[in-house]
């Protein structure tokens, strides 16, 4: 874009004086009516682009007036008011002042100021809802303005007409009005620029989106050049609407943020939460219902208060839209209820029809096939709803017919629909229909064809997309394709059918931390600082990152109630506290989304390893073993260097993650008891859990598991949290049979998992005892002398800056410290230093060399796990940054416990030089039992990667 103009030097000039120098310089001029009216057009000329400014300056301009006795410039300055006022998103004011200077022109005589007034309070009008008020006052201004030979002045009266009967979904009515003004204005080409992008918009209400495109192509290219930033702003976030709607999500992104770096820098507060209202339904339909819904928390009530009701109905249709995704169904019903009944009140068309639409969709939700179908034909049965939007609505009555047995009426309507959908380039829309027409399939080979087309049109889509955990969001909210994919290539039961099963989920699953690990690229800073420098936009948003960083770690040191004594955690926050810990974390997300949408991030985005590829890297002593949830039923893979074993159905998922829940229950109780000074029993009698999980987990598919010494485990949703080394048989643990480490994928498991390394170089110990944890320090000195070239960090020089420094150095980490878990907000989750706390995205940025790391704390195991199977916590930012493996506890260990099982560790470790640090985990874990055998106390402990 352009750099922008300065400031008129004569109204810079004018504005310098005081009341005295500008009343005498006035009195000087021959012609003061003159001067004042130059002033006043270098006032509505930068008022698009110096809100604060042209306001400022037209109310100094028109104090001189009144104070001088110079009515008859009074008209014109107060229309230049008008124009700034609209811009500053003060509706009412603005209005009012329209209407002073339509009364001030007709007491001077003066018809063609009175026109222009008129036309001026157009845009207020429009803003505040009062379409049939604006249309009547444009349509007097416009005759008034033809019938007094000002065809130019009735030009804009045209054009005004054309953005009013748009903003009221009249697409026909408002192309003829633009078309009427084109033939005027041929010789005004900035003019024709602003006919052009309202075109576009009018075509983009037609759905005709390339003519759109190119309407508001050659606008932004006109303002561009003209150095009109301001009006480039507007089209950029126009393109923005029409590349989201046509699905090109992250080209609508981009487009968000070219316009908001003009209209945040010029203080266009009404336009810039337009725009964020209009953002948050990109968001949505990217995933990321949280950070929609809290953009819109922050930008509805402005445009409330500033009357801009419309612009607030959209708003409210996003929100709807985010929080039916975050399962709060009624208050979406509200949101939805409140735009209908504007909607009938204005007589906007459009906006009932975006509003019936959502809460069709809102009824599927709820499985209220009825109302959804009855309201998908409402919206059919209308002659003038937009095509994209009639495809949506075509979705809605398919999937909704086919549950009451409409079945081939329903997939006609889809075969059709698709059709229409691809030729229209519109790949998330496309992949609905898909999904939805393979659900009708005839045969299981037209599912597999449609479910697999769908899972490209998404995989495009995730290339696509810039920012890491936009691309995550995504590909979590359109996980169903990828398990009825499963689900119908095990249909099909044949060998290479099973093979594909295990790549749909494989493809499904923690495919951003899969690209964190494989490129190792730094996802938390935004440019390294060998890279190009930053221009001011960017400057200007990374030090707003670094504020941001700064602020979360002064709220972080607010949170340190000490935990339990004899427990290496910390207590969740509460109150304020966790208040403003969860606004910073989303604002630093949504800085984070905007550099990425300037800048890119920069990475290969990885493929997940074939079943093929996998089976490949295996050794005959090596089973992969793979849970998925699909359609709410749990499935096992068995993949060994021969072949895929099976896959099983286990049952529902809620019967499993009933049974998890009671199992951690039990665990925590345990260590609470033990804690307290209870002897806990000598087995597993108090956790009769453990053998059901393995009855339900490993019994079914112990066949396949025959000759297998080494068992790497992917687990999927609530199976995180299982310790799977410590399920019990009938003749013992699972540890007492095998070495068992934990993965993320199959992918990660395989890269990661199956070389022998030497972890002796280097080693890094840090602990930090407290009368929390006083066992600390005895485990560390004990660690380190088991490694006589470690470099230890403890008590007070076991700060957060020194192991920042030291960790990218170190083969082993090992870190005795608090950690802390918190379920609602998990990027809040870290390790407590002597002097603060290191948070997750500190340990992303490291580039670590490490083996191993080895996370004495508890609850380090711990994460949030969202859509796409990914976890945030601990565990994933280590990996993330570098290390092979991660030992980590799934649940709070006593103090005394924990060091015993770590020095056990380190024993092993230190001992054998090559052993596999699964062999040294299972060794620490069978010497823990003979010590302390109750599971919770050794169970705990278990290896991610490794």
């Amino acid at each position: 874009m352009a750099a922008p103009q300065p400031l008129p030097q004569p109204l810079v000039d004018w504005l310098t004086l005081s009341d005295e120098e500008r009343s005498a310089r006035l009195a000087e001029e021959r012609e003061p009516t003159t001067t004042l009216l130059a002033l006043g057009d270098h006032c509505e000329r930068i008022a698009t682009i110096e809100v604060a400014t042209a306001l400022r300056a037209v109310d100094v301009v028109l104090g001189d007036a009144e104070r001088n006795g110079i009515p008859n410039s009074k008209p014109r300055l107060l229309r230049a008011k008008v124009m700034a006022l609209a811009y500053a998103g003060r509706l009412q004011e603005a209005l009012e002042a329209a209407m002073e200077s339509e009364r001030t022109a007709r007491a001077l005589a003066r018809p063609i100021d009175a026109a222009r007034a008129q036309i001026a309070s157009l845009h207020p009008l429009t803003k505040l809802g009062r379409i049939d008020e604006a249309i009547r006052i444009g349509n007097e201004a416009r005759a008034a303005l033809e019938a007094l030979n000002e065809p130019s002045l009735a030009a804009r009266a045209d054009i005004n007409l054309g953005n009013i009967h748009k903003a009221a979904g009249r697409a026909n009515e408002s192309a003829g009005h633009l078309e009427r003004a084109r033939q005027a204005l041929t010789g005004e080409p900035r003019m024709l620029a602003h006919i052009e992008n309202t075109l576009g918009e009018v075509h983009y209400l037609r759905d005709d989106l390339p003519a759109s495109r190119a309407a508001f192509t050659a606008a932004l290219a006109h303002f561009t050049e003209c150095a009109d930033r301001f009006a480039a702003a507007i089209v950029e976030g126009n393109l923005a609407d029409l590349a989201a709607r046509e699905g090109n999500l992250q080209e609508a992104l981009g487009h968000f943020e070219q316009a908001r770096r003009v209209l945040e820098r010029d203080v266009a507060p009404g336009h810039a939460a337009r725009l964020a209202a209009e953002e948050a339904e990109v968001l949505s339909s990217l995933g990321a219902p949280l950070e929609a819904e809290a953009t819109l928390e922050h930008c509805l009530p402005w445009l409330d208060a500033q009357g801009f009701a419309i612009e607030a109905a959209r708003g409210r249709l996003a929100r709807a839209w985010a929080r039916a995704r975050l399962g709060r169904t009624d208050a979406a019903r509200e949101d939805v209820a409140a735009v209908l009944a504007l909607a009938a009140e204005r007589h906007h068309v459009r906006l009932g029809q975006r509003a019936q639409l959502l809460a069709c969709e809102l009824a599927l939700a709820a499985d209220d096939y009825e109302a959804a179908f009855r309201d998908a034909l409402t919206l059919l049965d209308s002659s003038d709803l937009p095509r994209i939007d009639r495809l949506i609505a075509i979705h809605h009555a398919s999937v909704a017919g086919a549950h009451r047995g409409m079945t081939a009426n329903a997939r006609r309507a889809l075969d059709a629909a698709i059709d229409e959908s691809r030729a229209l380039g519109l790949a998330p829309l496309a992949s609905d229909l898909l999904v939805a027409r393979a659900a009708l399939a005839a045969s299981p080979t037209d599912a597999v064809r449609d479910l697999e087309a769908a899972v490209e049109e998404i995989e495009r889509i995730r290339t696509s997309i810039r920012a890491e955990r936009l691309r995550a969001a995504w590909l979590g909210s359109r996980t169903r394709a990828y398990e009825r994919l499963a689900l119908a290539r095990l249909a099909e039961g044949t060998p290479r059918a099973l093979d594909a099963a295990f790549d749909a989920v494989e493809r499904s699953k923690s495919r951003s931390l899969l690209d964190l690990v494989q490129n190792a690229v730094d996802r938390c800073r935004p440019l390294a600082t060998d890279e190009a420098p930053l221009n001011a936009d960017e400057r200007r948003l990374a030090d707003e990152l670094e504020q941001l960083r700064r602020r979360l770690n002064a709220l972080y040191a607010r949170w340190d109630d000490e935990g339990s004594v004899g427990e290496r955690r910390m207590a969740a926050p509460t109150g304020d506290v966790a208040d403003e810990i969860h606004r910073s974390e989303v604002a630093l997300q949504r800085v984070s989304a905007r550099l990425a949408a300037l800048q890119g991030e920069r990475s290969v985005l990885a493929m997940p390893l074939l079943a093929a590829d996998v089976r490949s890297r295996l050794d005959r002593e090596t089973a992969i073993v793979e849970y998925f949830v699909a359609e709410g039923e749990l499935l096992v893979f068995t993949l060994r260097d021969d072949g895929m074993r099976g896959c099983l159905r286990l049952g529902s998922e809620r019967s499993v993650a009933d049974l998890v829940h009671r199992m951690l229950f039990g665990m925590r109780r345990a260590t609470r008891a033990e804690a307290r000074g209870q002897r806990l029993p000598a087995g597993s009698e108090e956790m009769p859990e453990l053998r059901e999980l393995y009855e339900r987990l490993i019994a079914p598919i112990i066949t396949a598991l025959a000759g297998a010494t080494r068992l790497i485990i992917v687990p999927h949703s609530m199976l995180h949290g299982v310790p799977f080394h410590a399920l019990r048989s009938a003749t013992g643990h699972l540890v007492d049979d095998y070495r068992v480490s934990v993965a993320p994928s199959a992918a990660l498991g395989v890269a990661r998992s199956l070389a022998a390394r030497s972890v002796e170089r280097e080693p890094l110990i840090v602990g930090v005892p407290d009368h929390a944890a006083p066992s600390i320090a005895a485990e560390v000195n004990a660690v380190a002398a088991l490694w006589p070239n470690a470099t230890v960090l403890r008590d007070a020089d076991a700060t957060a800056e020194a192991f920042l420094e030291a960790a990218p150095r170190a083969r082993l980490l090992h870190l005795a410290c608090h950690g802390r878990f918190a379920e609602s907000m998990p990027l809040a989750s870290g390790l407590r230093l002597r002097n603060r706390w290191v948070s997750l995205r500190e340990i992303l940025s490291l580039r670590l060399s490490a083996e191993l790391v080895v996370l004495a704390g508890c609850d380090t195991g711990r994460a949030a796990i969202e859509p796409g199977d990914e976890q945030i916590g601990l565990a994933r930012s280590f990996l993330a940054a570098g290390a092979k493996g991660v030992i980590v506890s799934r649940w709070p260990v006593g103090d005394a416990a924990a060091a015993d099982f770590m020095i056990a560790l380190h024993r092993q470790l230190a001992a054998s030089d090559g052993l596999h640090v699964a062999d040294a985990v299972r060794n620490a874990s069978r010497e823990m039992k003979r010590t302390h055998p109750h599971p919770a106390l050794w169970g705990a402990f278990g290896l991610i990667g490794g």
